[in-house]
């Protein structure tokens, strides 16, 4: 009625934005967020939709526009709750954890007495339970990282093999139970760098949907190979498989396979995330009934290198 564009009254910052939705929009339903200008001159929020109409021979656009400052502060307050909420939850939950962990190896220590290889393996079985509840603990922190921007990475090198002898011991007791073959394969002078720590989760929570969908009898077999300057890495099983359809919603937030509820639908969105701060990404083959393989890339350690130079002059020598 002012005879108003949307260029008019959109802020100066996002010129650019406007300019670029409606240019690569066909203009028939199309919405976004962008800001508005008051004519204080103060910004604020809105929701954009366009769609296309036609008059005789005219095209027209309809375009709505709907203030969402409301909507805003109530999701930048549901946001601050749940944050408020997962830390309360992991303080919560880390302490006795904690205690039960350390209570654990106590009574493995020889020094405070023997216990019966039978009891040995109940104990390794609760120290499973554990790590499971730690990277549930672990996940729920590294979302919430993530989803803030605030996930930070510290990145050394760290021996890949020792790493694999780690989560053979602990996923030991759960192979045994599940009647599950399992198979680590790598060099023993393999050095990675990246972050230990969420590397760690990386490969436990893969280790652990193989687990889940991989019947008694079956195999997971985990490999770390060399290739130039990087690692290759590999968790397959001889799992149920996943569909074609499913394979990339797997990797979604709280994606999961249709019919399934094992799992809280955040370690393959997990694993993504970590990988590609890592540079690298994560693909899945796999076929229905056939079993699946992840495959990822990891940077080898400096010292790798000084380590095969060092091979290479001896064989010159």
């Amino acid at each position: 009625m002012l005879s108003l564009t949307i260029f008019d009254l959109r802020a100066p910052e996002t010129h650019s934005t406007v300019i670029t939705q409606m240019e690569e929009a066909d203009l028939s339903g199309i919405m976004f967020e962008t800001l508005h200008r008051r004519r204080n001159r103060t910004v604020f929020p809105v929701e954009v939709s366009f769609t296309a109409a036609s008059a005789g021979k005219e095209r027209l656009v309809l375009s709505i526009v709907r203030d969402i400052s409301a909507r805003k502060c109530a999701e930048e307050a549901l946001d601050q709750a749940r944050e408020e909420f997962i830390s309360t939850l992991m303080h919560d939950l880390k302490g006795p954890l904690g205690s039960i962990i350390a209570s654990l190896k106590l009574i493995s220590d020889p020094r405070f007495g023997e216990i019966s290889e039978k009891k040995h393996e109940f104990v390794d079985m609760t120290k499973y339970s554990c790590d499971i509840l730690h990277t549930i603990v672990n996940n729920l922190i590294n979302v919430s990282m993530i989803e803030s921007g605030r996930m930070n990475f510290v990145f050394a090198d760290f021996n890949m093999f020792l790493l694999m002898e780690e989560l053979s011991r602990g996923f030991a007791p759960m192979a045994i139970v599940n009647s599950i073959s399992m198979i680590f394969n790598c060099p023993e002078n393999l050095l990675i760098s990246a972050d230990r720590q969420k590397i760690r989760d990386v490969f436990f929570n893969l280790i652990s949907n193989a687990f889940r969908y991989t019947s008694s009898g079956g195999t997971i077999s985990v490999t770390a190979s060399s290739s130039g300057e990087y690692a290759d890495i590999c968790i397959a099983d001889t799992g149920i498989g996943i569909s074609k359809n499913e394979q990339q919603r797997i990797f979604e937030k709280y994606g999961q396979l249709r019919g399934e509820r094992r799992g809280s639908g955040l370690g393959l969105y997990i694993v993504k995330k970590v990988l590609e701060g890592h540079g690298s990404s994560i693909t899945v083959q796999s076929e229905e009934k056939s079993g699946t393989s992840f495959r990822f890339r990891l940077r080898k350690g400096k010292a790798c290198d000084v380590q095969l130079e060092a091979k290479k002059a001896c064989k010159q020598n």
